[in-house]
C-alpha cells in the first residue's frame, strides 16, 4: 500500500565529500550563500535511495520506493513495512557514518499509497473504463503510453499497466494516489489529526482510507463496472473502421448467447469471424462452456481484510471487538477523524464479523 516517500530531518555541518555532486550559489547583493548536495543512484540492478542536502537549512531530504528498496510489491504487513524502514535506516547509517533518527521519525513531504491488482481480461479495459472520468480540481492526462493520470498541485491520482515496469507475468493494474508537500499536510490536519512523521503516514488505516477515497471517484469501487460506452470507445481503438461491425455482432451476441449463429442479423461465417476477433481481443469470455459478452468489469477490491487483521491486532483483540474496547476502539485505530467511503465502511464489518 506504499511506495514513494520524501521526508526529511535536521543535520548540521555534513562533508560535502560524501556526496556525488553539488551546486552552491551566492546571492551578490546580500552575500548569503545557498545550494544542494546529492546521491543519485543510476544503477538500476541495486537500487538505491536518492538522498539531498541543502546545508544552509542544515535539512537532509530522503526519495525512496519502499517497493523497490526491498523488492517487494504490494507492501502492507507491519513486518514488510518494518522490514522497509529498517532496511534505509541501514543505508542512511553507511551512507552517512552518523547516528541519525530512524526514518519513522523524520518529516514526511510526499508519500505514496498504491494497489495493484492481477486482472482479468487485461489492463486496457479497465483503463478504457475511466478513459471519460474527470475529478474535480484536478487536469486528466494520459500517464506514459499505458495509462491515466489525474493531477493537481498537491495530489496526482494514477492508474496504468504495472506488469512490464515490474516485471510481472499477467495483466496488473496499478491504482496509486501520490500525495505531495501540501496534500500531505492538508491530510495530517484535516483527515488524520497526526505529525506529519513518515511512521504517523504508514498506517494501513490510513493508506486505505485514501485509496478507497479517490477509487470511489474514479467508480472502480463497484462491484460490478459497467463497460458500455468504454466498450464502444475501445472498439474503435481495436478494429478501426471494423468497430460499427464489432459493435453490431457484439450485441447479437449479447441478445441470443449461444443461439447468436442462428438469426438471420448476419451470416454464420460472419458472426463465427467476429466471434472469434471479439474473444481474441477480450471483449467475449468464456463461462461454463457458453460465449458470454462482456459488458461488465468485476470491480477493484482494496485488501481491506488485511488492514481489519493488523488494527484488530493492534487493539489486542482477535476480531476488534471485546467487552473492554469494543467497535469504537476498533475505528479509532484506523487513524482516520472522517468517515470512511461507505462501500469500505460494509466491507470492513463484514470481516470484523466473519473473523
Amino acid at each position: 500500500m506504499y511506495d514513494t516517500l520524501v521526508a526529511y530531518t535536521y543535520v548540521r555541518h555534513l562533508d560535502a565529500s560524501l556526496f556525488d555532486g553539488g551546486a552552491v550559489y551566492e546571492d551578490f547583493g546580500s552575500g548569503r550563500q545557498s545550494g544542494r548536495y546529492w546521491i543519485n543512484s543510476d544503477d538500476q540492478q541495486d537500487y538505491q535511495p536518492q538522498f539531498t542536502y541543502f546545508p544552509t537549512q542544515c535539512l537532509l531530504r530522503v526519495q525512496v520506493s519502499l517497493e523497490k528498496l526491498i523488492n517487494a510489491y504490494r507492501i502492507i504487513h507491519t513486518k514488510t513495512v518494518d522490514d522497509a524502514l529498517n532496511a534505509l535506516d541501514a543505508v542512511i547509517a553507511e551512507t552517512f557514518s552518523l547516528n541519525l533518527p530512524s526514518v519513522r521519525e523524520w518529516h514526511c513531504t510526499r508519500i505514496d499509497y498504491a494497489w495493484t491488482w492481477l486482472v482479468h481480461p487485461d489492463v486496457a479495459t479497465y483503463i478504457a473504463a475511466v478513459k471519460d472520468v474527470h475529478l474535480a480540481r484536478m487536469n486528466r492526462a494520459d500517464f506514459d503510453t499505458s495509462g491515466v493520470v489525474w493531477k493537481n498541485a498537491s495530489r496526482w491520482v494514477k492508474i496504468y499497466d504495472k506488469s512490464k515496469e515490474a516485471a510481472l507475468d499477467g495483466q496488473w493494474l496499478r491504482f496509486e494516489v501520490s500525495n505531495y508537500k501540501n496534500a500531505v499536510k492538508y491530510m495530517c490536519e484535516h483527515w488524520f489529526d497526526c505529525e506529519n512523521t513518515v511512521d504517523e503516514l504508514l498506517r494501513p488505516g490510513r493508506a486505505l482510507y485514501v485509496l478507497a477515497r479517490y477509487l470511489e471517484l474514479v467508480g472502480l469501487h463497484k462491484d460490478a463496472i459497467d463497460m458500455r460506452v468504454p466498450e464502444m470507445v475501445r472498439l474503435r481503438d481495436v478494429f478501426g473502421r471494423g468497430a460499427a461491425a464489432a459493435y453490431w455482432h457484439l450485441c447479437i451476441i449479447r441478445e441470443h448467447g449461444r443461439n447468436a449463429n442462428n438469426t438471420s442479423l448476419t451470416s454464420s461465417a460472419s458472426m463465427s469471424a467476429w466471434s472469434k476477433k471479439l474473444r481474441d481481443a477480450g471483449f467475449i469470455i468464456d463461462v461454463d462452456d457458453k460465449q458470454a459478452p462482456l459488458t461488465h468489469l468485476k470491480g477493484l477490491r482494496l485488501p481491506t481484510e488485511d488492514v481489519t487483521k493488523i488494527i484488530s491486532q493492534n487493539v489486542g483483540t482477535q476480531n476488534g471487538v471485546s467487552e473492554d474496547y469494543g467497535l469504537e476502539k476498533f475505528w479509532k485505530n484506523f487513524g482516520v477523524v472522517v468517515e470512511l467511503p461507505d462501500f469500505i465502511q460494509r466491507r470492513i464489518r463484514l470481516e470484523v464479523d466473519h473473523v
